[in-house]
């Protein structure tokens, strides 16, 4: 199915480079959500909770421009799994749809899920999901937020669910709204002390700040089922309880799409890093993004593993990048050069070229 059947042209939530963050961010309801900017009628790209909250910390009053991101983007004529795919590789639920460069509108989560719905894959139990469960990762209503955090980072979760003495479940502590909160101060630092301790903050349980009305289902319930619970109320994800209502797995929008594709998403780059600073790193990040998601794009590319090393204290960027491809040699590029951006750029210019030739 071509994404023009579900493309979506109005009510998109639109802004400009000169706005603040924390003002795009307050319409923003998930870390999947996304705002999309234009500069003079020109779509310019992005501003994703989970890519200026939690991957990268800006302050609430940057300005959109700094703190944007460019998304995948999707011609016209591409399908929906290929929509899929961008989307649990970006984390980004919402993404710009172009016809000959031309912004025409977006796709959404939402709009996918309602058009595979009845697909059979999703006749089968729950249970078929909990077969394959990862560590389910759940905190206890007393514990403090601080540990709630630690969590988020040590485990990279978007949910945690939360238990009370028994074992049941409680509610569910979303990332995103425990960093929506601590970002800003002034509305929200007073719930801590009148002074606006931060550190008050954390120290307080986590029953404070955890969404108590709940939806569960069980394991015999259906795949179906969750997709509709998920499209009804609007949510990202199910939680799976047993009829002890003790938490057994959770089902998220990205589990769907995986099952959907009948495959695990993967991207075949991997960047190992030697004495690179933390301002290297975050562009290394940035530029690790754009080029996995082209990669990722190429059913031909096997696996591409790039080294980058950072010399004379930033003042040199020594890269090797091997392409391996399928029925092919592995390729070896290597750049060097002080400035690590346009080092970058060469490379994925140089990469995108070989991959066409070949």
């Amino acid at each position: 199915m071509h994404i023009d059947r579900i493309r979506k042209t109005e009510n998109i939530i639109k802004t400009t480079p000169e706005a603040s963050l924390s003002s795009v961010l307050g319409v923003l309801s998930s870390s999947h959500d996304a705002a999309f900017i234009f500069d003079n009628g020109e779509f310019i790209g992005v501003i994703n909770p989970y890519h200026s909250l939690i991957k990268t910390s800006y302050p609430p009053k940057t300005k959109v421009k700094k703190a944007l991101m460019t998304p995948p983007k999707l011609e016209i004529s591409e399908g929906i799994d290929r929509a899929i795919r961008l989307m649990i590789e970006s984390k980004i639920h919402y993404l710009p749809v172009f016809e000959n460069r031309r912004f025409i509108g977006i796709i959404s989560a939402r709009r996918i899920l309602l058009n595979i719905y009845n697909d059979k894959k999703f006749s089968l139990p729950l249970s078929e999901h909990i077969k394959k469960a990862r560590q389910l990762i759940t905190i206890k209503e007393s514990d403090p937020l601080s540990i709630a955090i630690s969590l988020f980072k040590d485990y990279k979760t978007s949910k945690l669910i939360v238990i009370g003495a028994r074992g049941t479940i409680v509610g569910v502590l979303s990332h995103y709204d425990v960093i929506n909160y601590l970002s800003s101060p002034k509305e929200r630092l007073s719930f801590a002390s009148r002074k606006g301790d931060k550190s008050s903050i954390l120290d307080k349980p986590v029953k404070n700040f955890a969404k108590k009305n709940v939806l569960t289902l069980r394991p015999e319930n259906t795949f179906n089922e969750a997709i509709d619970l998920i499209l009804s109320k609007q949510i990202g994800s199910v939680i799976i309880a047993g009829s002890d209502k003790r938490p057994l797995d959770i089902l998220t929008t990205k589990d769907i799409f995986t099952r959907y594709l009948d495959r695990p998403i993967t991207m075949p780059l991997s960047i190992n890093m030697q004495h690179v600073s933390q301002q290297s790193m975050k562009i290394i990040k940035s530029f690790s993004q754009i080029f996995g998601n082209m990669l990722g794009n190429r059913k031909d590319v096997k696996e591409v593993e790039m080294t980058i090393r950072e010399k004379k204290q930033g003042g040199v960027f020594e890269t090797i990048t091997a392409i391996t491809q399928k029925g092919k040699k592995k390729q070896v590029i290597r750049e060097e050069g002080k400035n690590l951006s346009k080092v970058l750029k060469d490379i994925k210019k140089r990469s995108k070229s070989l991959i066409s030739k070949d």
